[in-house]
């Protein structure tokens, strides 16, 4: 869709009427295209090493990649499911959106954009500026549709701080840091521990193609060669390659570690662009940290989610460790707070 023209909010509505789903299990918003459309992986190329250095406080920017002759790349290291055509496509036409926004940059002035959802119809809110109090808002997109939705709007400066201070609660809080390492460190352990389950699943593979090509070597020598042999065995080669590749993959050494340093500094740093009011840094926070912000009339749900590298805990975990930890994730809301 998008390489024949669609815009991201066609797009999105598209996958969400069909009841189309993210890998966490969420409705799609922009956020979930944006890495969608440039993942060399559609087209069969497997990448690593690509995000960017650490900055000097120590974090990592996940959405900015390294130069290209740092990044790893193993053409057919996955199957492709989109052909080249369509992928170069939609390249040109990220290409040429990108110059775009660089001259129309109001369009990314709000640092909640993309993330906040109607609670009542499940559509995305969208900014609105109300002509006579003259104050933005979020709205939901169905208030102008022909599917129209009742939801109340709500004052966009009370939400962002409202987030901001769920961020500042339950992941950027010095009282917290005891919990958010234990929970990454709960996460690597299940990582490592899925990981070393599935290069034996693979090893096991392996051996198993590498006994068929012997049977088949075998029967070969001794005079029982039939034509479909030479079939079967280009078969097994083409997975024998295909499964050393993943092994391959699967053994790159973890280069990525969380210490307390590291998030003590990002704490430091959330702390000073809330202070600052430093809206770029903000937006970068909220897009790594918040999964989706939920409103209805009667309460805002903030789904948060720890994002620090190559460690994506799940909203579910998060959430689950919240209500144990801290205040419940909602509160009463009145009408344009």
């Amino acid at each position: 869709m998008y390489a024949d023209g669609k815009g991201y909010s066609e797009i999105i509505n598209t996958l969400n009427v069909n009841g189309y789903k993210t890998k966490k299990g969420n409705p799609f918003g922009k956020n979930s295209l944006y890495e969608i459309l440039r993942n060399e992986k559609y087209k069969g190329t497997y990448t690593y090493n690509k995000s960017s250095h650490k900055t000097p406080k120590g974090t990592y920017n996940r959405h900015s990649y390294k130069n290209d002759d740092e990044i790893i790349r193993i053409e057919h290291g996955c199957p492709q499911i989109v052909s080249n055509e369509v992928y170069e496509r939609v390249l040109q036409r990220r290409i040429e959106g990108q110059g775009n926004c660089k001259n129309h940059r109001y369009r990314l002035k709000y640092m909640l954009s993309g993330i906040v959802w109607c609670g009542k119809c499940g559509s995305p809110m969208h900014a609105n500026r109300r002509k006579k109090e003259s104050q933005l808002t979020f709205r939901c997109n169905r208030k102008a549709q022909t599917i129209k939705c009742d939801a109340k709007e709500i004052n966009m400066a009370y939400l962002e701080n409202y987030v901001l201070d769920e961020l500042g609660r339950n992941i950027f809080s010095v009282k917290r840091i005891n919990d958010i390492m234990g929970l990454i460190e709960q996460y690597n352990d299940l990582e490592n521990a899925s990981n070393t389950e599935n290069v034996n699943e693979l090893e096991s593979k392996l051996k198993e193609i590498n006994s068929h090509q012997q049977n088949i070597i075998h029967a070969i020598e001794q005079g029982l060669f039939k034509e479909h042999f030479s079939q079967r065995l280009s078969e097994l080669k083409e997975a024998e390659e295909n499964i050393k590749s993943k092994l391959m993959i699967a053994n790159q050494p973890k280069s990525f570690k969380v210490t307390k340093k590291e998030v003590l500094l990002l704490i430091n740093r959330f702390n000073q662009m809330r202070s600052e009011q430093n809206f770029d840094g903000l937006r970068k926070i909220i897009l790594d940290f918040v999964d989706r912000v939920v409103i209805t009339d009667e309460k805002i749900e903030v789904s948060l989610k720890l994002n620090f590298g190559d460690v994506n805990i799940k909203t579910k975990t998060l959430n689950k460790e919240r209500e144990k930890l801290t205040e419940a994730i909602s509160k009463p809301i009145t009408k344009l707070a």
